[in-house]
């Protein structure tokens, strides 16, 4: 190989043993213990979860344009079953019964 493809092949080794050795300073340090404890155990962590009144009140509008909707649906089947009369079948938009 080429003195140059050497000198790559150095610097990507001595970087991948550069990050090999900070994350196994990171693994062994005390807060990552701390934090790898609690979330093991299932118990929240020194972050606060915090409500988010905006996101809160679009899933309440979503929720309520559905409700909204499905009693739509609901009164619209309910008055087109009373007018189709019981002998004829009901097509759909391909044209197919």
């Amino acid at each position: 190989m080429k003195k140059s493809k050497w000198l790559k092949w150095k610097i990507g080794f001595v970087g991948a043993i550069g990050l090999t050795i900070l994350f196994q300073e990171v693994r062994t340090s005390a807060a990552f213990e701390k934090a790898f404890r609690n979330a093991d155990n299932n118990q929240p962590t020194d972050t606060v979860v915090q409500q988010d009144p905006v996101m809160d009140e679009f899933i309440a509008s979503v929720e309520e344009q559905d409700i909204q909707i499905d009693q739509q649906e609901i009164q619209s089947s309910q008055s087109e079953s009373s007018t189709i009369p019981s002998n004829r079948r009901s097509h759909t938009k391909t044209g197919r019964s």
